[in-house]
């Protein structure tokens, strides 16, 4: 009987150390699915954050075009508020010099 029990030991064991090979891969799986989800989620929460980024930036670059034309729009005025100014100091020479000539 001792040969026989000895006979299918051996087997049994391998068996026994295949399941236990198999259930601690199953175990190695089950860990790195959780990780894996846990970067799905990370990697979720990243991207929702990168568009609001852009979101943001996109409302900065449109409130700096705005900015950028409210400033050429105050520069024209600005040019032709000068070339007023500079319009009415030759008028005002010229009465001056008219008015010196009325007076000799």
């Amino acid at each position: 009987m001792r040969k026989s029990q000895h006979k299918w030991s051996q087997p049994i064991r391998h068996s026994i150390q295949i399941a236990d090979a198999i259930e601690a891969i199953a175990t190695g799986i089950e860990g790195m699915s959780v990780e894996l989800a846990e970067v799905v989620h990370n990697t979720v929460t990243i991207n929702k954050a990168v568009d609001e980024i852009a979101a943001v930036s996109e409302q900065s670059a449109a409130g700096i075009q705005e900015t950028s034309a409210t400033i050429e729009q105050t520069a024209s005025s600005m040019a032709e508020i000068k070339h007023s100014a500079e319009h009415l100091a030759e008028m005002a020479e010229q009465l001056n010099a008219r008015f010196r000539q009325f007076k000799l």
